[in-house]
């Protein structure tokens, strides 16, 4: 989704939200406005393919285990007033999962001329 190039059909509106992605947690809304304008055909395809993955029990309870180790370190940290620290993370890893990414910009120039 954050590979999307178009959201609107208005070429500003989309450059704004280009921008938009890099402030915290833009890429994340980004991505859920990206999914609401999408079309019924992708729709449709996105949950075939849903249909073919399985996560199992075990990497559920992983998934629970880590999401609610992260939220506890969070929590410690704004106890403790560090909020430039809880900015820079949640900061970090918007950028990370974004359009600006340089991960997943460097595997698309490695992968297309």
């Amino acid at each position: 989704m954050t590979n999307l190039i178009r959201i609107f059909d208005n070429q500003i509106l989309n450059r704004l939200f280009y921008l938009f992605d890099l402030l915290p947690l833009g890429s994340i809304i980004v991505q859920e406005i990206g999914k609401i304008n999408l079309s019924e055909n992708d729709k449709k395809d996105i949950k075939k393919l849903k249909s073919y993955f399985h996560i199992k029990k075990r990497d559920k309870y992983l998934k629970l285990l880590i999401t609610s180790t992260t939220m506890i370190t969070i929590g410690y940290l704004l106890y403790h007033q560090w909020y430039k620290f809880v900015l820079f993370k949640i900061w970090s890893l918007s950028i990370y999962q974004g359009k600006f990414s340089i991960f997943i910009r460097g595997q698309s120039i490695s992968e297309h001329y």
